[in-house]
């Protein structure tokens, strides 16, 4: 329901009067109501990270098939939502970096390269494999380095937040 109010917004604003419509709305309503809005329109949504199949079909209903070259991109990590997703649709597959990408890819996103130390470099590496090829955990770890107080931290030996996570 708050995807359904937050695309609705985007495309209506945010008056009181339409937060106030909104807020007594029905799931069933809001998926009529921007139905309704994005019919006569040409549209490209991006719903991204679906993790389940209901909720995707909620939100499909609420998009028409006006055949005008409007489009829905899902991403999602489940591949049950990916295929059920559309009939006619296509699913793509991404795969996973191997070990070099992984590092070319922290390596182009890190500020300064040069900076890094023969000992943050294997560290590095250590952190790069622990992203296990996530495109995203590797960019935000690159980030986390490219500040003066990662890299400090780095080279202290410290955990940064991501390690937690990967």
């Amino acid at each position: 329901m708050d995807l359904l109010r937050n695309i609705i917004k985007s495309i209506q604003g945010r008056t009181k009067e339409t937060l106030d419509l909104l807020e007594r709305m029905t799931e069933g309503d809001l998926e009529i109501y921007l139905c309704d809005l994005l019919k006569e329109r040409k549209y490209l949504v991006v719903v991204d990270d679906v993790w389940q199949k209901e909720a995707w079909e909620s939100l499909k209903r609420a998009f028409p098939d006006s055949k005008n070259g409007s489009r829905v991109i899902n991403t999602t990590r489940k591949e049950d939502v990916a295929e059920r997703a559309d009939d006619r649709g296509f699913v793509h597959k991404l795969c996973f970096l191997c070990q070099e990408e992984s590092w070319d890819l922290f390596c182009r996103k890190l500020v300064d390269v040069r900076a890094m130390i023969p000992a943050m470099e294997s560290l590095a590496k250590d952190m790069v494999e622990k992203c296990r090829g996530l495109p995203l955990a590797i960019v935000v770890l690159s980030g986390l380095l490219s500040h003066k107080k990662g890299a400090k931290r780095m080279a202290k030996g410290e955990r940064l937040p991501l390690e937690e996570h990967y």
